[in-house]
């Protein structure tokens, strides 16, 4: 039957004023608050009756905000459904990791959730971007607090950066950071729009930041070593000559996201667009959604970047980046990442450096 992962949008309320966040401010004054357990119901059954491995990513607004008893229903009925199914669920879910509580940190452990969390680095660069929203103060020391106590709970969890323009100017403070903390993390690019296009570093300042974190990574061999991505990902690219990420694979077949009534986007970052609506689970039937005429349109994309990027020598490393990328940029979903250059330059710079180290310890140096 496959496997699907959905982004759920449990809430669209949130506690911070992210400087560049494209999503709330995007959003729908019409759509519920919450995603009710009813929907719930109606979404895991219907995915159920399609697939057999059901990733789920909870996401928000700020997730954790849709409350402990929803969250313990939800465990409950997923459980249900795997005693008439033969299903498997993943949960995970993406917060700013400034709300804490030891009660949904047990659920979290109990029911192997894993945790993902909204990091920018240093406080010094995480607190000029991510404020709370009644008093405009930083988050860095609250979520640095709750994040020893997830992992004191045995919670599993990694770090989002986004590399706006700030961070990128602290690249080895940013790297040894997380270094003394023992946090894998993982690079997202930022999503350029018209509210945060002043936050968005040039070609070089990115390119920069990558090459000195990838360079401090590599050569790092002591304790704990990091996972960071997209540096992990690539390199295992290398080897089966694609990229695993979801921004590395030019169209978004295997992500859908679903908002608070119901209503089916390719991805989260599409969600509030009309034209990429592909319907609604609770008013149509999954096959009718799957038949889209939009998702044939975004499905089309790979074809299209191919005949663009056939000369690309990266193309299948690649396939023109993030779509949402491209649309919030361009506004035209065709065109292959205005990240590009960055990418080429990335894929070369890691390749030949794993080319050479595999010299050195062949050569014994």
């Amino acid at each position: 039957m496959g496997r699907i992962t959905a982004i759920l949008k449990l809430t669209h309320e949130c506690n911070l004023d992210c400087t560049y966040c494209y999503y709330c401010r995007g959003q729908k004054s019409d759509l519920p608050a919450k995603l009710s357990i009813e929907n719930i119901e109606i979404i895991l059954d219907k995915l159920s009756g399609h697939y057999n491995h059901i990733e789920l990513i909870l996401h928000g607004g700020e997730p954790l905000l849709w409350g402990l008893d929803n969250f313990s229903r939800l465990v409950r009925i997923e459980k249900k459904i795997t005693e008439h199914r033969s299903i498997t669920f993943k949960n995970s879910i993406q917060t700013n990791g400034t709300i804490y509580s030891p009660e949904l940190s047990n659920l979290f452990v109990t029911n192997d959730i894993g945790i993902g969390i909204s990091l920018d680095g240093l406080e010094i660069t995480h607190d000029k971007n991510r404020l709370f929203k009644t008093t405009h103060l930083g988050t860095f020391k609250t979520i640095k607090k709750n994040i020893s106590s997830f992992k004191n709970d045995g919670i599993k969890l990694g770090i989002i950066s986004v590399a706006n323009k700030t961070i990128t100017e602290k690249p080895k403070d940013i790297y040894l950071f997380f270094k003394e903390n023992g946090l894998n993390f993982k690079i997202n690019e930022l999503i350029c729009s018209d509210i945060n296009n002043y936050l968005y570093p040039s070609d070089d300042e990115l390119f920069q930041f990558y090459k000195e974190i990838f360079d401090l990574w590599i050569s790092d061999t002591k304790e704990p070593i990091l996972k960071i991505n997209p540096f992990s990902n690539i390199i295992s690219g290398f080897w089966y000559d694609s990229v695993s990420a979801c921004t590395y694979l030019g169209n978004c077949h295997s992500y859908f996201s679903i908002e608070t009534d119901g209503s089916v986007f390719p991805c989260g970052r599409f969600n509030h667009i009309e034209e990429f609506k592909l319907g609604n689970i609770i008013n149509n039937s999954w096959i009718e959604i799957l038949e889209s005429d939009n998702l044939t349109k975004i499905a089309c994309r790979k074809k299209i970047i191919t005949k663009i990027c056939c000369s690309c020598k990266w193309l299948k490393m690649c396939w023109g980046g993030c779509s949402a990328s491209s649309y919030y940029y361009y506004k035209n979903l065709n065109s292959p990442t205005p990240l590009c250059n960055v990418r080429k330059k990335l894929f070369e710079y890691i390749y030949y450096s794993i080319i050479n180290i595999r010299m050195e310890v062949k050569n014994g140096i």
